[in-house]
Formats: structure tokens, C-alpha cells, sequence
């Protein structure tokens, strides 16, 4: 069947490859052709049929589906047809035949028209058989179609209309542009109109009947993202965009790219651009363990990490899923790595113990940490076992195996902490600072706020009970928290690990906090309802632990600049002193081992002047 096609295909060009040489010949003679030239004629025309359709067999023009004809397509037939004259003219030069030259270029200009429209003709005629025709008429016969104005009238507005007219099934329809840019107005991008600017989008939504604007500006900036967000929550529609340009790695752009404009859109500030060092190469050919591997942070640990060519990376973990998971991920990538995988528990030591000695580590990135404040407090021993005692077995191994390096993660919770979570980490801060002066391991810390789109952040649960149709719970009306990427914490992560000395904890600049309220009714809002009004918002108090405003760092504290310019060194002129670290993990370690919950309150109250027990949280004291 296919070679059937391509030979229908040779014969149809051939025959209008003879039309256009016999046509040129009359128009060029406004009639028949002088008998002189008649002779000519009939000589040239075995040529035209032998060699014309081999020139266009050279470009593949007889592998190309005449129904998917495209610019590409046209362009092959003028450069084929072009070459086509040229040989015409040295055979015509070469025998010395008596002819017109002006007749070369009327049939190369009749060649392109009629080879180029038949194809055209096919591709017009499949999809107005298809219901594929890109006219206003029949995109509205249908009734899923939705219309839709696109804002901005550049390269990838121009994409998304045409995939939009070419693939009405999507559902979608552009009803016409919305651009700043004023020597854009009134012109038209495959038939449709740059209707307006953004000041105008309310009464164009009004007077096109648009149910969606889409963004078609992968490099706006949040503020232009924010503007038109609301002005469609006000008239009512959705708002969708395309991923930013980091994100379009292969600059190619498609309607499947569209989607909801998302609360990480929303946020404060752009996302930071932190380009891992040059010295980056501190992980190359590194022996390196990650625990909390299948955690929001360690799986993400792991992707980066992996292309900095270590020469293994070890997977530590006490949730099977998890480990699971990212060990799966690993196994279907391209990516080859020297993988190996460990289910196990930090307050295990002997297992720990058998995976420092089977494969000293030098690098230790040490994710692994209960996170959930609420839970924490009513489980404080749990907290202190994992996040403390954890971190202690997971130092002290690294001291005994000399690991070069040990990054701790730790959290703003640490900060002047109001539950245990937060003084399970303030303590194990202290902890691996304490440990910098044994041996030749480096101890560093990251600190950083929220991370977006981790397991269990607000994000998450604000999205399920929006689809569970709310009510949205916040917790106090004035409550704010920094927020990051799982991105930017994890390339901080690296970033800190090769710029730090021992004992240094750093901090990135998040811009400023961004209040839960407002999040939460961003969310609603992108989700197509009204806050308050379809979707409920409760008040539901401050939970055990929890603080209206997180720290970065404490009054005690300061901030220093670094090599980098969004990365801040946390410097602090209280020493830790072995007496007073040892006393304090003496004490608590007695206590978690008898589960003496009100005991470890206590006992942290003393330590963290800011400590509030959930007795006072539920009181109403704290």
C-alpha cells in the first residue's frame, strides 16, 4: 500500500510538473507557443517528467503524509524546484536551445503553486472531513469545545493556538490574544486577534463568552502571574499557565504543557536560581550515604546527587514504601548509579554499625527526622529517639569511621523552639557542633523553612480538603511560614556542603513569610471556587507545638554573607560545651527510656526558655 501511494504520488507530480512547463510556455506566449519554440517545448518536457519528481524524491517529499503538510513540507518543494531550474538552464545553456529564460522562472514559480497547493489541498480537505478545520464555525459546532483567551501573543501563544486549532478534541479554542505589547494590537496569528491588554481582559472575558485564560508566557514573572490570576477569579474563570522556562528544558512547547496556575506560582517571590558550585566536585568518586533516603528531601538528595557521579550512593531508611520507591526510581532511569539499599532505623546502632563498616561513608547527608510538630508533641520520646538520639548514633559512627563530611538537615523549628520537635532538633544542632571536635570529620548544618510539596505540608492537606469540598482548616488567621522548594533546600544542601567549615550553619534567603490565610484562599481560588463563600475556611486554634511566626535564626544569632548570594552563614557566640551537652543528653536519655512523657517536658522547658508543654497549649497560656 505505501509503495501503491508513493508511485500515485511520483505520477501526480510528473503530470503537474508537465502542466506547469506547457502553462509556462503559454503565458509566456500569451497563447500557443511559436512554432520555433514548439520543438523546444516537446524536448524539454521527457526531462520535466523524468527529473523533476527525482529532484523532489532527493528532499523525501514522497515520505511525507500529504495530510500532515507543513512549512517544512513547502520549504523542501522551493528548494527542489529551485534546483530543478538551475538544471534546466545548464541543459538549456548546454544544447543550445532556442528559449525564452523568463520561461524557467514562470514554471518554477507554477511548480511551487501547483505541487505545494495539491498538498495544501489534502491537509484542508482531511480536516474538514475530521472536523479538524480551524474556522470559528466548526469549532463551535462542537459542544466541549471551551473558549479561551491566551495572553500573550509570542512564540508560545502562537504554538498553543495552533495546537489549539489543529486538535479541537483537546477541548479547547482560542477566541483571540491578550498582549501589553501595543504594536501587537489589532494584528492576527492564524486567523485570531490580538483583542487587547491586560487592562482590558475583564469585558474581553465578558464579551467573548472566554471560560479559561491561559498563561502562554513561560518567562513572566510571578507578579504578571498573580495580576491575571485574580483578575480571572474576579471575572470568574479559570487561570492556567505554562511551566517556566528552567522547566521547558527542551524549548519545545505543547498543549499538554498547560496547566492550573499552582500556589507555588503564588508565592512571595521567585523561585531561587542556586547553581551548584564549581565545587561541587567534593561528591565526585565519593562514597556517600543519605539517610531518610525516601523522604520529600532524600529522594530529591538522591536525583541531584547521582549526577555528581559518587562512586556509590547508600539508601537509608526505615519506611519499606518509601525506600522502595525511590530505590524503583532508580532502577527504570537511564541514569546508572552504584546503588545499594538499607531498611533500617536510626536507634538501631548495630545496624547502623555493619553499614559504616561494610562501606565508610565519606559524605553523610543526614535527612532522616520525625517532622510533624502536633505529633511530636504528644509522642515527645518518639521525637527525641529519632531526631536526637538518631543523629547521636549517626555522628559518633562518622567520628569512629573518620567520614570527611557530615551535613545535618535541620529546620527553623529549631529556632527558639515552642514544641518537641523543634528542641529535638535544636538539641541535635547542638549536638553536631558539639562533635566537631573529635576527629576529622566536618559537621555543617542547613537550616530552612517549609518545603513545598513535601509529604504531609500544608499544601497537601489544603488540597484534599478542597477536593473534599472543605471546610479549608487554618489554624490562626495571623499564622505565616517561609516557604522553599523541595529544589532550592536541596540545592542549598549541596551548595553548603562545599563552602562550609565545621560547625557552620546556614540559612537561605526565603524572602519574606508568607501568611497561611492567604494561602489557603490562593488555593481555593485556583481551584475555581470563592473562599469563604463555595469552599469554607475554619478557624481551628493553634496546635500543640506550633508558633504564630517561625525564625530563622535567634536573637543570639547573626547573619553572615557567603560566596553565594542568597546563602547566609548563622554565626552565634555561645560556645557548646562538652559538660553541658553530655549532662543534658545523660538526663534525657533516662527519660525516653521509660517513656517519662512529662518528665521530657519538663526537662525541655528548662533547657529552651520558649518551650511550651501542651498542657499550657491546651490551656490557652501559650
Amino acid at each position: 500500500m505505501r509503495i501503491k501511494n508513493q508511485v500515485s504520488k511520483i505520477i501526480c507530480d510528473s503530470l503537474l510538473g508537465t502542466l506547469s512547463i506547457f502553462l509556462a510556455f503559454l503565458l509566456r506566449f500569451e497563447g500557443y507557443p511559436y512554432q520555433p519554440f514548439s520543438s523546444t517545448l516537446i524536448r524539454i518536457i521527457p526531462l520535466v517528467l523524468i527529473f523533476k519528481p527525482l529532484f523532489f524524491s532527493f528532499f523525501q517529499l514522497y515520505r511525507a503524509i500529504w495530510r500532515y503538510t507543513s512549512l517544512r513540507t513547502l520549504y523542501s518543494i522551493v528548494l527542489s524546484s529551485t534546483l530543478f531550474s538551475l538544471f534546466l538552464t545548464f541543459f538549456v545553456f548546454h544544447w543550445r536551445l532556442s528559449f525564452p529564460r523568463s520561461i524557467i522562472f514562470i514554471d518554477w514559480f507554477l511548480t511551487v503553486f501547483l505541487v505545494g497547493g495539491v498538498r495544501i489541498g489534502a491537509r484542508a480537505l482531511y480536516e474538514f472531513k475530521s472536523g479538524k478545520s480551524n474556522t470559528i464555525f466548526s469549532a463551535l459546532l462542537k459542544k466541549d469545545i471551551k473558549p479561551v483567551i491566551i495572553v500573550g501573543a509570542g512564540d508560545a501563544g502562537e504554538t498553543i493556538a495552533k495546537e489549539m486549532l489543529r486538535r479541537p478534541q483537546n477541548g479547547y479554542f482560542p477566541v483571540g490574544f491578550v498582549d501589553d505589547s501595543l504594536d501587537k494590537q489589532g494584528a492576527t496569528i492564524h486567523g485570531i486577534k490580538v483583542l487587547g491588554t491586560r487592562k482590558d481582559l475583564p469585558k474581553l472575558i465578558e464579551r467573548t463568552g472566554a471560560e479559561e485564560v491561559i498563561i502562554a508566557m513561560p518567562s513572566a514573572n510571578l507578579g504578571v502571574i498573580r495580576d491575571f490570576a485574580e483578575i480571572c477569579d474576579e471575572c470568574g474563570v479559570r487561570c492556567k499557565t505554562l511551566p517556566p522556562v528552567s522547566e521547558l528544558i527542551s524549548g519545545k512547547i505543547e498543549l499538554s504543557m498547560v496547566r492550573d496556575v499552582e500556589v507555588d506560582d503564588l508565592l512571595s517571590r521567585p523561585p531561587l536560581k542556586i547553581s551548584i558550585s564549581k565545587d561541587r566536585n567534593y561528591i565526585v568518586g565519593k562514597v556517600v550515604l543519605i539517610t531518610g533516603a525516601g523522604g520529600s528531601i532524600g529522594s530529591e538528595l538522591c536525583r541531584q546527587l547521582s549526577r555528581l557521579n559518587p562512586s556509590k550512593l547508600i539508601l537509608l531508611d526505615h519506611s519499606e514504601s518509601n525506600l522502595f520507591d525511590i530505590e524503583q526510581e532508580f532502577l527504570y532511569s537511564k541514569e546508572a548509579t552504584n546503588l545499594e539499599s538499607f531498611l533500617g532505623d536510626l536507634k538501631d546502632k548495630e545496624k547502623l554499625r555493619a553499614i559504616f563498616e561494610s562501606y565508610k561513608p565519606e559524605i553523610v547527608f543526614h535527612a532522616a527526622a520525625y517532622k510533624h510538630v502536633p505529633l511530636m508533641e504528644l509522642n515527645p520520646e518518639e521525637a527525641l529517639a529519632n531526631n536526637l538520639f538518631g543523629t547521636k548514633n549517626v555522628s559518633e559512627l562518622s567520628v569512629e569511621f573518620e567520614t570527611k563530611l557530615f551535613v545535618f538537615i535541620s529546620t527553623d523549628k529549631a529556632v527558639n523552639p515552642k514544641g518537641a520537635m523543634g528542641a529535638s532538633k535544636a538539641l541535635a544542632e547542638r549536638l553536631v557542633r558539639y562533635y566537631n571536635d573529635f576527629g576529622v570529620t566536618r559537621f555543617i548544618i542547613v537550616r530552612f523553612g517549609n518545603v513545598l510539596g513535601s509529604r504531609g505540608s500544608v499544601l497537601e492537606i489544603f488540597k484534599k480538603q478542597i477536593r473534599e469540598g472543605g471546610p479549608v482548616t487554618v489554624t490562626h488567621p495571623e499564622m505565616s511560614r517561609y516557604f522553599m522548594t523541595i529544589e532550592e533546600a536541596v540545592k542549598l544542601i549541596i551548595e553548603a556542603g562545599s563552602i562550609a567549615k565545621e560547625g557552620e550553619i546556614f540559612v537561605l534567603d526565603m524572602g519574606e513569610p508568607i501568611k497561611i490565610m492567604e494561602l489557603a484562599e490562593n488555593m481555593i481560588r485556583l481551584s475555581g471556587f470563592k473562599p469563604g463563600v463555595e469552599i469554607p475556611i475554619e478557624i481551628i486554634g493553634l496546635r500543640p507545638g506550633e508558633k504564630l511566626e517561625e525564625e530563622l535564626y535567634a536573637k543570639e544569632e547573626r547573619l553572615e554573607s557567603t560566596s553565594h548570594t542568597k546563602i547566609f552563614k548563622i554565626v552565634s557566640d555561645d560556645k557548646v560545651y562538652m559538660k553541658d551537652i553530655e549532662n543534658i543528653l545523660s538526663e534525657l536519655e533516662k527519660l525516653v527510656k521509660v517513656r517519662n512523657r512529662e518528665g521530657i517536658r519538663k526537662k525541655l522547658a528548662e533547657i529552651f526558655p520558649s518551650y511550651c508543654g501542651i498542657a499550657n497549649i491546651t490551656s490557652g497560656k501559650c
